[in-house]
């Protein structure tokens, strides 16, 4: 006979705990999940909802597991997202795409705007992972500070390396540089 702390709590029941052990439920759970027509339901129900509903559970869920407070819904995160279709910092097209595939640049990352451990919808954005990654654990003011650091050197380099740059700053190709 297995001791009450074998079956989980479960406010269900009269006795408060679940019907069937943890480790019985475990086993069914997991053959369940198994079998295709649950598979398939689940996929559809992941599509329905969009890939910004997937990806709100998925960044939520990343941050609480690191230890940081979140300060809003998913469906909050859900709105904001689906609202969002370039990067903040960058303006790139983001990729909503979601699956098992690794992350693309293009991919949208949840950044922290000023490295709290408590993060509100005000204090983060959602940008490309190219753009987390390069602004890293700076804040916002301080990855401002180093584009600007970033874009006086290249101005350098293409004046020491005799290459042309347009009035934004991008590089001119030879073909083009005929032109000028």
């Amino acid at each position: 006979m297995l001791s009450a702390d074998a079956f989980a709590k479960s406010s269900r029941y009269t006795s408060g705990r679940a019907q069937v052990c943890k480790e019985c439920f475990k086993k069914y759970n997991a053959e369940y999940r198994k079998r295709p027509e649950v598979k398939a339901r689940r996929a559809l129900r992941v599509f329905a909802d969009g890939h910004h509903r997937s990806w709100s559970d998925k960044t939520i869920r990343a941050h609480r597991l690191r230890g940081v407070v979140i300060k809003f819904s998913r469906a909050d995160l859900q709105r904001r997202a689906e609202a969002t279709l370039n990067c903040e910092l960058c303006g790139k097209k983001l990729s909503w795409k979601f699956g098992k595939e690794i992350p693309q640049l293009d991919s949208p990352t949840l950044d922290n705007i000023n490295l709290k451990r408590e993060l509100t919808l005000d204090d983060v954005m959602i940008v490309c992972k190219w753009c987390n990654s390069v602004k890293n654990r700076r804040t916002l003011a301080e990855f401002m500070v180093f584009c600007r650091r970033q874009l006086a050197y290249h101005k350098v380099l293409a004046d020491k390396y005799r290459v042309i740059l347009d009035q934004n700053n991008m590089l001119v190709t030879t073909e083009d540089a005929g032109d000028h």
